[in-house]
């Protein structure tokens, strides 16, 4: 299992990983599981898209699975390339974070609350509900993607108050060319919001 946080206590600045952590460090989120947020500078985590910490479980075991997967939580980028066992208590709502330990060098923590000390960074990703025997039903609570604040446009019945949450491209020559009609996408370099016009 390969664990990575940027920044973590002891860790070699890498600016790959910093700039991201950077880039997108206000708001706890998942990345998506169709692309990579970053690429290990390092060479130590698997290649290729992770899983966005998604879950699977069974109706006759209280172990879920959690996949791999990225995140950024209280300003750090983590990074997990290895699934995770979550054993739950029977006949109980579960919430399970996802997180980093504060003063430990890559360390990332998937599970309930009581896994992570006072000071550990955590974002919600599931809610998982057991009865004697199994799984009986999830909630996903992962923010997949940032989110970004709309500040002025057009948003049709959206208020300027409202957080939107859109793909995020670096730069316009980034933005996919088969996006569908009306898709808003946000681009870093501008700060802006585009709306695909369909040419």
């Amino acid at each position: 299992m390969t664990d990575k946080v940027h920044v973590s206590f002891g860790r070699k600045y890498r600016s790959r990983e910093m700039s991201v952590a950077r880039r997108y460090g206000s708001g706890d989120w998942v990345q998506p599981s169709a692309e990579r947020l970053v690429a290990d500078s390092e060479g130590e985590l698997a290649t290729g898209a992770l899983n966005a910490f998604d879950e699977s479980h069974s109706a006759s075991s209280l172990d879920v699975t959690i996949d791999t997967g990225e995140a950024l939580v209280r300003g750090a980028y983590l990074a997990r390339d290895t699934t995770t066992t979550v054993t739950l208590p029977a006949s109980a709502t579960t919430t399970l974070y996802v997180g980093w330990q504060d003063g430990v060098r890559d360390t990332v923590i998937i599970g309930p609350a009581s896994d992570f000390g006072s000071n550990d960074p955590k974002t919600e990703i599931w809610t998982i509900d057991t009865d004697g025997s199994g799984v009986t039903g999830t909630s996903d609570l992962r923010a997949l993607g940032p989110t970004v604040q709309a500040d002025s446009g057009d948003f049709g019945a959206v208020s300027a108050a409202d957080e939107l949450t859109l793909p995020v491209y670096p730069t316009l020559g980034d933005v996919s060319t088969t996006l569908p009609e009306g898709t808003q996408v946000y681009v870093q370099d501008e700060d802006r919001i585009y709306v695909e016009d369909g040419t």
